[in-house]
């Protein structure tokens, strides 16, 4: 088994808030993300549609109210703080001898915006995202992809159950990740 670690990035390595980018396209707080732009964001995420399509997309349901700029802008305003306490277990896990790769269902426009505010993208050496692959967590295709890029990984930390049951079921050794204290078995 590798020395690898793969991260989830929403939730896990960045905190999320998707009512911050609906907020910030005129929908009023608590609202659930309308159709049209959930299956947008799922087309963008799997690499179905350019950046360009997406924004154009985000147009016609927002009756062309904003810019493209505004767009991108709100759509990264769903990224937040790093998570508490992990850019220290990042560290600690690099200095152990890990490497530490990103394994994320996101969009180019996310990843770019990550790679340039974000400190924490130095400790990290490489990435499987979804909108390369073309499938999603939980789909066994992208972890196919992890698999045939990097191996098997040493441990696999992610938010949400259903892509720690698939990550279980590849044989990997799967976390729940909630907090910085859900790794206290391991750091």
């Amino acid at each position: 088994m590798s020395k690898i670690i793969a991260l989830d990035i929403g939730g896990v390595v960045i905190s999320i808030s998707p009512g911050e980018c609906l907020k910030n396209l005129g929908y009023p707080a608590g609202s659930e993300i309308p159709r049209s732009i959930y299956e947008n964001m799922i087309l963008l995420e799997t690499g179905q549609i350019s950046e360009k399509e997406s924004i154009a997309a985000v147009h016609r349901v927002t009756d062309g109210k904003y810019s493209d700029d505004k767009i991108i802008s709100a759509f990264n305003s769903i990224l937040g703080e790093p998570v508490e306490g992990m850019l220290d277990i990042m560290r600690k896990m690099t200095e152990s001898g890990f490497r530490l790769v990103f394994f994320s269902n996101t969009s180019k426009i996310h990843m770019t915006h990550i790679y340039k505010h974000y400190e924490i993208c130095t400790l990290v050496s490489g990435a499987v995202l979804s909108y390369e692959v073309g499938a999603m967590k939980p789909e066994k295709k992208i972890y196919d992809a992890f698999e045939e890029q990097f191996g098997k990984p040493f441990l696999y930390l992610d938010d949400k159950e259903e892509n720690i049951r698939a990550g279980l079921e590849m044989g990997w050794n799967s976390i729940l990740f909630k907090d910085k204290y859900s790794l206290n078995q391991i750091c």
